[in-house]
């Protein structure tokens, strides 16, 4: 690594297929090339971070979100045969957490009696979680699955169905709502990431989007824009909820 020169970094981001890769693809390649470097020089494994010159591509606020849609989000509910699934699937709609956060959510983690929870992942650490709020419906059904969780030696929630009932892995989640949305006929957006996008597309139509920002958990508001993005039948059916035109006709 300490061959690799700043010339070296330059050539590469050149070097991307810029006309085959979305600007959304090109953002990631850039910023995880970046948190790479800068974990490298925080913990002294490189002298210098040989990427601190490269500028992010900005996010494309024009980008459609894939988000769940209810009406499949219902459906995959139903097709849940065990209880497990049906708690990760509560869960997720209540709180539109992470998947990373789902996997890493900690029993110690819960707070039952106030519908709370603590997660961490993408953006926070163990030591500095962040607060989640779910209904106690999803609450009785976290009772009911802790209650038949079998004993385990670690601290997380979700656990795997075969002995030694190790903790969930993304994969793990992604088989799973691979198999509940065949199961449901869900032919897209069926993904754990997409009642995220659910959760955020909702609170930003039907609340605010500073309300979906702090559900989320993101730390500027220009990351929750993506979700005001929304459907051309939405905004269709706003205008005639929301028309005092026809409601000065009528009068």
């Amino acid at each position: 690594m300490s061959q690799i020169t700043r010339f070296d970094i330059d050539n590469y981001c050149v070097s991307l297929p810029v006309k085959r890769l979305s600007r959304s693809t090109l953002r990631s390649y850039v910023k995880s090339l970046k948190q790479f470097w800068r974990w490298c020089h925080e913990y002294k494994l490189v002298v210098e971070n040989i990427t601190g010159h490269l500028s992010t591509p900005s996010e494309n606020q024009n980008r459609r979100i894939k988000a769940m849609t209810t009406a499949n989000f219902d459906a995959m509910v139903e097709a849940c045969h065990i209880l497990r699934d049906r708690t990760i699937l509560s869960f997720m709609g209540d709180t539109g957490v992470r998947p990373i956060e789902l996997i890493n959510l900690r029993v110690d983690h819960l707070n039952l009696e106030a519908l709370e929870a603590y997660v961490y992942g993408k953006t926070r650490t163990f030591d500095n979680p962040r607060l989640v709020d779910y209904s106690a419906a999803t609450r009785d059904l976290l009772c009911l699955y802790l209650e038949e969780r079998p004993d385990v030696d670690h601290p997380f929630v979700f656990v795997k169905l075969l002995k030694p009932h190790d903790q969930i892995t993304y994969c793990t989640l992604r088989m799973i709502f691979r198999r509940l949305s065949d199961r449901a006929g869900v032919k897209t957006n069926g993904t754990a990431k997409s009642i995220r996008h659910l959760v955020g597309q909702r609170f930003t139509v039907e609340r605010n989007l500073e309300l979906a920002r702090q559900k989320l958990g993101h730390s500027h508001i220009k990351t929750t824009m993506v979700y005001a993005n929304i459907d051309r039948s939405l905004v269709k059916q706003a205008t005639a909820d929301l028309s005092f035109v026809d409601r000065n006709l009528e009068e």
